[in-house]
């Protein structure tokens, strides 16, 4: 569920931005299912000219508060019509931010 389509749009484009010119940024997403969750904090890491992402994430199951975090590396991003794809970011994988077209 995306609460502000046209916010959610500026920060993605915001964070793609900053990935192609391997500024600083971040972005926050959470994926909510009807009794768990994830709590994503996807960072640009700049290394001697090459850009990376780290995703520091957290796992949550209803009640219990999240676990404590994990934090991968992630190969690669693309901006696509249906929002930001993460590539191959540790054993989570691959990860989609939907824009607010894919809501």
């Amino acid at each position: 569920l995306i609460t502000d389509a046209t916010k959610a749009k500026q920060a993605e484009n915001c964070f793609w931005q900053a990935y192609q010119q391997c500024h600083t940024a971040t972005l926050n997403f959470t994926r909510r299912s009807l009794d768990s969750g994830a709590i994503h904090a996807f960072t640009t890491v700049s290394n001697n000219g090459q850009c990376s992402i780290s995703d520091a994430v957290q796992i949550y199951i209803v009640p219990s508060p999240p676990k404590p975090g994990t934090t991968y590396t992630c190969t690669g991003l693309t901006q696509q019509a249906d929002g930001l794809h993460f590539a191959s970011c540790g054993e989570l994988g691959d990860i989609m931010v939907p824009n607010s077209s894919a809501q």
